[in-house]
């Protein structure tokens, strides 16, 4: 067995020697050397000790080609570490590890003998201070007292000479450190006893393995660091709260009483600490003075917890031996002074509780008689590593359960949409008196001569002010139009013939680079912070970089088209988040209505919808007939109260509850105790797709929104209609009559244009939000480059409203109630199949002739065709009569009544 040892770790196999050695006297001394303290740094220490010795080693002897027999395991970790760190990196990293693993398994002591004290061996093994340097006084006893170290102990102090000590564990300061008070002379003073300092080697294993079940735990280590630090921390004070103590001392003429505290208190881990040295500076102040003798009694905290006792009565045998030279008796002049000016100088602080284990050191009594002394524990400041208080009871109300009668939803902040880039694009003068020169000499070649009067460059397009010469027609430059763009090189020209306020017409150029527009460039300007209205729309900027809004409610509808990827989408995102910007839910509320099922779906839960958002057409028009019921309820409401529109209906509702005296409902179906009104919210009807409305829902849902349009405005219901296909069957002129306020995005053709405008120009325009709007009454529509939004954004401020809570909705918009007064179907036909006078007599006539044929009904009743068909329509439907067959003809299906 030696032969295989040795053949794999060579000579190193001298270092098992110091583990047999400890080992041996394990045995000897009846301890398992498997188990116990210190076992795991003696087995791997040996074990690093043998792989690094036996690398050396095997490094040493590189020279030989195979590897040598005695170092096997050497060699291979040297070629490992070489491989990895080369030679000087492998022996630097063996080095180390040899001198830790010796560190393991013999200490620190023989280094220390062997090598010099040098600050690079201090950093690498420190000592412990906390435990050499620290008399033994000021050390916190353990919490548990070992059962068998009380002989050990003896015998320690018994070969240890130690000189008497006249004080406790926490020492007093002596008469002689105070200033002499005047008019007062001392008797006797005892000279401070002397400390000795006393080395305590490590205890062998022996002695550890008796001492085992006191091993001080992590916990006992981290409140006994807490306990040094918090010394240190408050050394400092402590000379000037003594001399401050001293002085209030010397300035007492009469005695005063103070009323202290009484209200339990927790404590802190440092509390004993802290309030045994304010104790120890405030009796050694009172010992100071010449008085009489007072018995002994034991000292009171007024900050310890309620379960924690603060009294420790004192026991004979730990008691230390009077001091040779007793103090003369003392006349202690009121103790609840002293007390108070102690509260009164040092800092109050909030303790922690007793359930962080906090530990009160033993006050035993001191030769000098003194009267109960009541002191408040003042605690240091906070240190960093101190355990963590358990939040205190104070405060309770503070968590007490508020409920909620109104939920405040704030609006939302500018810091959810992206901020602008600032990055303005300048066109040089130069290039703008070029591009002026060229459009001159290229008008000229087709015989239209022109005059440049100016510029004007913007976000995205210039424009050049142009005056014809004399016998020029406007018309004659708008033909030209298309020729004049490719001469510049351009993709589209637009043409204004007339420019306000200005006698000249005005050339639209695109810019080489566009800049982009943001929402909060548009929102964060004055012209939309400083608007009144609740209905603000943010659209975007004109050709000059101004900001351009609108005001929905003087609109009072407005009309959006344009064809896909014009940006028409993205303007009513603007347009809505505009509108949440600006109002709260108890101001606006919006019904939207989304064809699509993909554009305004991203709003649903918001507190500003009404209903949720409207994707099925034929709940679309049961939501279009609610808004008409709810106009002509809020008409018969303001006409009632005597107000013109919902601004003074809800003016006059306010002013009701300012006075105290709310405005009744005249139309309550209890007379006697009518409900109070409220104010009415502004409504914002959004229909994405117009088109596809038209076509499943017909010609009814055109006179709805020609009926909101025309009587809406006073209502406080607005319109915001969109569609892709501006034609005449989905734009029709029922509709443009009512809808003055229009938008058109970039479309395909001339007539799209007059259609959406009445007039020329939307052709020509760059899309990606570029756009012509049309103000009310106004025939000019101005240029407007549209705000973006991405959908981040938006989905950032839904999130944002929807922290306030689920929104209200009202269920009788998608219930299908009708309009008061409405009594017809989608079809135009009548509800009540018998509402026609002539329906029991036509029954009766096809019941006798056995003839079901709308023809014989028409010569009968002499009606028209149309009401003759509707009542054989009605009569099949009633089960009178059959289906029309393949002939044409009708079979009466009730038999003959017998007469």
């Amino acid at each position: 067995m030696h032969i295989a040892v040795f053949s794999w770790f060579g000579w190193s196999l001298l270092w098992f020697t110091p583990l047999l050695v400890r080992v041996f006297k394990a045995r000897h001394s009846g301890i398992n050397p498997l188990r116990g303290p210190g076992s795991i740094r003696l087995w791997l220490g040996t074990f690093l000790l043998l792989c690094s010795s036996s690398a050396l080693e095997a490094m040493l002897r590189t020279h030989e080609s195979t590897p040598p027999d005695g170092v096997r395991l050497g060699y291979a970790l040297a070629h490992g570490f070489m491989g990895v760190l080369g030679t000087f990196g492998s022996v630097f990293v063996l080095m180390a590890i040899g001198v830790l693993a010796l560190s393991w398994l013999f200490g620190n002591e023989w280094l220390k003998s062997v090598v010099p004290k040098s600050t690079l061996l201090q950093h690498i093994f420190p000592a412990n201070k906390q435990q050499s340097d620290t008399p033994r006084e000021q050390r916190i006893a353990p919490v548990v007292t070992p059962v068998h170290s009380a002989p050990r102990l003896a015998r320690s102090r018994e070969s240890i000479a130690v000189p008497p000590r006249s004080r406790k564990s926490w020492q007093l300061p002596s008469s002689s450190d105070l200033p002499e008070i005047p008019g007062r002379q001392q008797k006797q003073q005892t000279p401070p006893a002397k400390r000795v300092e006393v080395k305590i080697s490590a205890r062998s294993m022996a002695e550890w393995a008796t001492v085992e079940q006191i091993i001080p735990t992590p916990a006992m280590r981290a409140r006994a660091n807490m306990a040094q630090q918090a010394r240190n921390a408050s050394s400092a004070h402590k000379d000037a709260m003594h001399m401050r103590l001293t002085e209030r001392i010397q300035t007492r003429a009469a005695p005063r009483t103070t009323t202290i505290s009484t209200r339990p208190g927790p404590i802190s881990t440092s509390a004993s600490i802290v309030a045994a040295t304010g104790l120890a500076q405030a009796t050694a102040a009172v010992t100071s003075i010449p008085g009489k003798t007072v018995p002994e009694r034991p000292v009171t905290l007024a900050s310890a917890p309620a379960g924690v006792s603060n009294t420790t009565a004192p026991t004979p045998a730990a008691a230390p031996p009077a001091a040779a030279n007793p103090v003369s008796p003392i006349n202690i002049i009121h103790p609840e002074a002293i007390t108070s000016d102690l509260a009164a100088t040092c800092p109050q602080f909030r303790a922690v509780p007793a359930s962080s284990s906090a530990e009160i050191t033993t006050a035993y009594p001191v030769t000098d008689k003194m009267d109960t002394v009541v002191v408040q524990a003042v605690l240091p400041s906070p240190i960093s590593n101190e355990v963590p208080a358990w939040p205190a009871n104070d405060n309770e109300a503070d968590f007490s359960f508020h409920p909620l009668h109104e939920v405040r939803i704030d609006l939302p902040g500018l810091d959810l949409l992206d901020p602008a880039v600032n990055e303005l694009i300048d066109i040089p003068l130069e290039r703008l008196a070029e591009t002026g020169l060229l459009i001159e000499q290229r008008l000229k070649e087709f015989k239209v001569p022109v005059t440049v009067l100016g510029a004007d460059a913007g976000p995205v397009i210039t424009r050049f002010e142009v005056e014809p010469a004399l016998g020029v027609r406007g018309s004659q430059i708008v033909g030209l139009m298309k020729d004049l763009s490719r001469a510049l090189g351009l993709t589209s020209i637009r043409v204004v013939e007339t420019i306000p306020g200005k006698t000249c017409m005005g050339l639209e150029l695109p810019n080489p680079k566009r800049q982009m527009i943001r929402l909060s460039e548009i929102l964060e300007s004055p012209a939309y912070q400083d608007s009144a209205s609740h209905l603000t729309l943010a659209l975007g900027k004109d050709i000059t970089g101004a900001p351009v809004v609108a005001d929905l409610a003087r609109a009072p509808h407005m009309l959006v088209a344009g064809t896909t990827g014009s940006g028409k989408s993205v303007a009513i995102n603007a347009m809505i988040l505009s509108l949440l910007y600006k109002a709260t839910p108890e101001e606006v509320r919006l019904i939207m209505i989304d064809p699509k099922m993909l554009e305004l779906s991203v709003y649903e839960g918001i507190p500003h919808l009404l209903a949720p958002v409207v994707t099925d057409m034929k709940l679309a028009s049961n939501a279009l007939t609610w808004c008409v019921a709810e106009m002509d309820k809020r008409y018969r409401l303001m006409s009632a109260l005597g107000v013109r529109n919902v601004a003074g209906f809800n003016q006059k509702i306010r002013d009701g509850e300012m006075r105290g005296k709310k405005v009744s409902n005249p139309f309550s179906l209890t007379p006697d105790a009518p409900e109070p009104l409220s104010t009415l919210p502004l409504i914002v009807v959004i229909i994405d797709e117009l088109a596809d409305l038209m076509m499943v829902t017909g010609k009814k849902i055109e006179e709805l929104i020609a009926r909101l349009a025309q009587k809406a405005r006073a209502a406080g219901i607005h319109l915001i209609l969109a569609t892709q296909r501006p034609s005449v069957d989905v734009i029709t002129g029922l509709i443009k009559a009512n809808i003055p306020t229009r938008v058109a995005f970039q479309v395909s053709s001339k007539i799209d244009s007059r259609t959406i405008l009445d007039q020329m120009g939307a052709e020509a325009l760059l899309g990606h939000g570029d756009m012509l709007f049309l103000p009310p009454g106004s025939g000019y529509p101005q240029r407007v480059h549209g705000a973006f939004v991405s959908d981040a954004e938006v989905h950032r401020v839904v999130e944002h409203l929807k922290q306030f809570g689920e929104p209200e909705y009202e269920e009788a918009i998608l219930a299908g109630v009708p309009a008061e007064g409405a009594s017809t179907d989608l079809l135009g036909d009548s509800q009540d199949v018998e509402a026609d006078p002539l329906y029991d007599e036509a029954v009766a006539f096809v019941v006798r002739t056995r003839r079901a044929s709308i023809s014989s009904v028409q010569r009968q009743f002499r009606v028209g065709y149309n009401r003759a068909a509707r009542l054989v329509e009605q009569m099949e439907a009633a089960g009178i009569v059959s289906s029309v067959a393949t002939n044409g003809s009708r079979e009466v299906l009730t038999p003959v009544q017998a007469e």
